[in-house]
């Protein structure tokens, strides 16, 4: 027998094996980067829309449920804005005897915060806010909201005079369409 312990074999990377797979690995998150940036755009334009969505579906069911008539606004958490920059978020609330502001916190039943990040939301010129009845009627014209993701079209949310809403996707890359010039509160 001889004194010589049993020779073991080394495993591991090389140095050059490391500089390849970073390289490698690099290359591929710079062709995987501007797809994934895309479909994250996608999926918050998405939520928005979902979002956006369930505000009106919240109103219009609080509104027959209660016997009360509901709106949506655009706002800064606690009352309506006096234009319609929804970017900024928006709340749900009773609107007691008519009254365009929540006439206590009580009153409101959901607050959405902004956007940031999420998209852009442009609205029917003219119609800063969406009321339900307590039917459950939306009188006046229809309302359509625009969201948008970066510069093209993602969606459109369309509630009809019956209080009904509808989401239409657009699938072509549509241009934004110019958001009205919002005053500042």
């Amino acid at each position: 027998m001889s004194g010589n312990p049993p020779c073991r074999s080394q495993r591991g990377f090389t140095l050059i094996e490391l500089i390849i797979t970073v390289a490698v690995l690099g290359t591929l998150s710079l062709v995987a980067a501007p797809a994934m940036s895309k479909a994250v755009a996608h999926y918050r334009a998405q939520t928005l829309t979902h979002e956006l969505t369930g505000a009106f579906a919240l109103a219009r069911i609080h509104a027959i449920s209660k016997n009360v008539p509901v709106q949506v606004c655009p706002s800064d958490g606690q009352r309506c804005l006096s234009h319609a920059d929804w970017n900024r978020g928006w709340i749900v609330f009773r609107s007691r005897n008519g009254g365009n502001q929540p006439a206590s916190p009580d009153d409101i039943l959901h607050v959405y915060q902004g956007t940031t990040g999420a998209g852009r939301i442009s609205t029917t010129q003219g119609r800063p806010r969406l009321r339900y009845r307590p039917d459950g009627m939306s009188p006046g014209s229809n309302l359509t909201v625009s969201i948008c993701r970066g510069e093209h079209l993602h969606a459109h949310v369309i509630v009809n005079n019956g209080g009904r809403t509808r989401t239409e996707r657009i699938p072509n890359n549509l241009p934004c369409p110019r958001p009205d010039n919002p005053s500042p509160d």
